[in-house]
């Protein structure tokens, strides 16, 4: 349930909308600057592990079901994104060790509009995504649609494969809805479909030993 952030007895990072948008925020990975504590490995959109000051288990939940942290998926209209920092095993099992990661999708609502947006940038970066919410039988069912797009071309050429690491390309579309037979039931149903392919990660050498012995690589 709804609660104000200042009662709550535990530490939470909370991100809006704007802010997701302000900051170009996509992907787990991005939020480790915005988030003090929290560290995700291994490389940009996908996360093998997660920690919260230092402590593993950091699960991720979409609408209050488990989801993978990888990719963009879960970052597209979305109502908020709520980092809850500390042991949750009371309200979410004893995996959340480190913690959890809330992303609340944006509901239906009993107004009719929607919104277009289109990106283009460097790399070739090409985005496109629109959401129309459809009020339907009055108060009784409610129904929201999205999709985006998204390119971007690599930045770094591998030559063994001929190959531009570094892209980003996926494709997402959302259905729910909001089904309010009385005024004491309500059905929420909603569906996310991604699919996303890339050439992997570019990397880039930040430390050398003049030796020949070790390079030091992060992605």
């Amino acid at each position: 349930r709804e609660e104000n952030a200042q009662r709550v007895p535990e530490a939470i990072t909370a991100f809006s909308p704007e802010f997701l948008e302000r900051e170009d925020i996509r992907t787990a990975s991005e939020m480790e600057s915005s988030v003090p504590g929290l560290s995700i490995c291994c490389g940009r959109g996908r996360v093998a592990f997660a920690w919260i000051r230092g402590v593993p288990g950091v699960i991720g939940y979409w609408s209050d079901v488990p989801a993978f942290l990888s990719g963009s998926a879960l970052f597209f209209d979305v109502d908020n994104i709520s980092v809850l920092k500390g042991p949750q095993g009371t309200l979410f099992g004893l995996s959340t060790n480190g913690g959890a990661i809330l992303f609340r999708p944006a509901r239906p609502t009993e107004s009719f509009g929607g919104w277009a947006q289109g990106t283009v940038g460097n790399y070739g970066r090409r985005t496109a995504a629109a959401v129309i919410n459809l009020p339907l039988a009055g108060e009784k069912l409610l129904v929201r649609l999205g999709a985006q797009f998204s390119n971007i071309d690599g930045y770094q050429h591998d030559l063994s494969r001929n190959q531009y690491l570094g892209d980003e390309n996926y494709k997402l579309g959302r259905i729910s809805a909001t089904f309010r037979p009385s005024d004491t039931i309500e059905n929420y149903f909603v569906v996310n479909a991604y699919e996303s392919h890339g050439n992997g990660d570019a990397n880039v050498t930040v430390a050398n030993n003049p030796n020949g012995y070790a390079n030091l690589v992060f992605g």
